[in-house]
């Protein structure tokens, strides 16, 4: 869905600026004006579509660059979270570690009498 989105929004950009393009030529190109004249107004519509241009991709790259900055401190948090999670899964771990040695020594020490008592009835 957002590769649609994005291939939609670059192809209404190129749409937006060749029908632009093509509407000021068109407009210059049959308006009654000297030679002279029509290659100064040619001239300055190609300046301001450029400036356009300028801007558009100014905007975009401050959006995405905004865009970008935002997901490092999403990425940042995630992650900072996750190693949290992890410490705390590593500590229960090595507590019931330690709870499984302790009961492992409580029954090792009835079970080791127990069979010492059975060596010496033998």
């Amino acid at each position: 869905m957002a590769e649609e989105r994005r291939g939609g929004f670059w192809s209404g950009l190129v749409g937006f600026f060749f029908g632009t393009v093509v509407g000021a030529l068109g407009g210059l190109l049959l308006a009654p004006k000297s030679g002279k004249e029509t290659r100064e107004q040619i001239k300055t519509k190609a300046e301001e579509l450029v400036e356009t241009g300028r801007e558009a991709y100014e905007t975009q790259k401050t959006r995405l660059e905004e865009t970008l900055e935002t997901g490092k401190k999403l990425a940042s948090e995630r992650t900072g979270a996750l190693k949290e999670k992890v410490a705390e899964a590593k500590e229960k771990f090595k507590k019931q570690v330690e709870s499984a040695k302790g009961k492992l020594e409580e029954v090792k020490k009835p079970a080791k009498e127990e069979a010492e008592k059975t060596k010496k009835t033998e």
